[in-house]
């Protein structure tokens, strides 16, 4: 289980900034507590159905997620069992269903809802180096957090987020096994234009709270959310943000400065210079860039 599907663990992205593990030297590393926690759940008839879901590469993101191997045994049984509950495995590949929420381009089913709140251009998921990990660029104020929770109750932005985030997943998986690093989804946000108003507590606490209660179901996914142009007063959001965010996302976020001579190495870790939209401090005039689900159409 440990090499299957790997390619050559030196293929991938020659960027100098790009700093991704080796999947090899991790699988080398961790192997005692993935040993463990295949252990643990080899016996459970879910496991045993859909085997070839949960290789080590799979438990190696539980394992690199918690602090012990007890508790990554346990999150990857509970994960396992979720995503029998939520039919996930038989889904298939909706790597293709990755696009824009807001304009005319094609979106998965469970984010309807939340397009009918965003213009053209809100959210956008993209590959911008094929080799590297999913960016998914968030221009904050074309999107409508008040109508979103007046449209919106917390079981469908459940539904919204399993969606997409089992979608992400698969793609920074594939990546992962087709690179042999592990690969991660980045978030930039653009804060250009926001006004405290804009903010909605009761969207933030629905959105948070569901992103608590999943954030064990997809490991290792997000590895970094980058915030870009943020007004002065951002502190009064982050100080309410903050507490009711999940613990390892909060760990992620990143306030950039604003109009930086050069773009941050934090930036340059997820997405080459080249690449990189200019409206984030890149050299890319491409706007809106190529839907990361383009690259699977069916």
């Amino acid at each position: 289980d440990k090499t299957e599907n790997i390619q050559d663990d030196h293929s991938g992205s020659d960027d100098y900034y790009d700093d991704r593990p080796l999947v090899s030297d991790l699988l080398d590393q961790k192997s005692d507590e993935i040993e463990y926690v295949r252990n643990c759940i080899q016996s459970n008839e879910l496991y045993l159905a859909n085997k070839a879901h949960y290789d080590d590469i799979w438990i190696l993101r539980f394992v690199l997620s918690h602090k012990s191997k007890k508790s990554a045994a346990e999150a990857a049984l509970k994960t396992i069992l979720f995503r029998d509950e939520e039919k996930l495995n038989e889904r298939g590949d909706i790597r293709h269903s990755v696009g824009y929420v807001g304009g005319t381009s094609p979106i998965f089913p469970a984010g309807k809802l939340l397009r009918s709140c965003c213009e053209e251009g809100a959210i956008m998921n993209a590959l911008p180096d094929v080799n590297r990990g999913l960016i998914t660029y968030i221009v904050l104020p074309k999107f409508d957090m008040n109508r979103a929770a007046e449209k919106m109750d917390e079981t469908q932005i459940r539904d919204f987020t399993i969606w997409v985030s089992e979608a992400a997943f698969q793609i920074v998986d594939g990546i992962t096994r087709e690179t042999g690093r592990l690969t991660k989804q980045a978030k930039f946000i653009d804060l250009q234009g926001m006004k405290l108003k804009m903010f909605n507590r009761t969207y933030l606490k629905r959105e948070s709270g569901v992103s608590k209660e999943l954030e064990d179901f997809y490991p290792q996914l997000l590895g970094s959310m980058c915030l870009f142009n943020s007004p002065t007063w951002i502190h009064i959001i982050w100080n309410f943000m903050r507490p009711i965010l999940p613990r390892r996302t909060a760990e992620k976020v990143d306030f950039l400065p604003s109009n930086p001579k050069n773009v941050a190495k934090s930036v340059l870790k997820q997405v080459s210079e080249e690449n990189l939209p200019e409206i984030f401090g890149g050299k890319n005039s491409e706007w809106p860039p190529p839907t990361a689900g383009s690259r699977f159409s069916k």
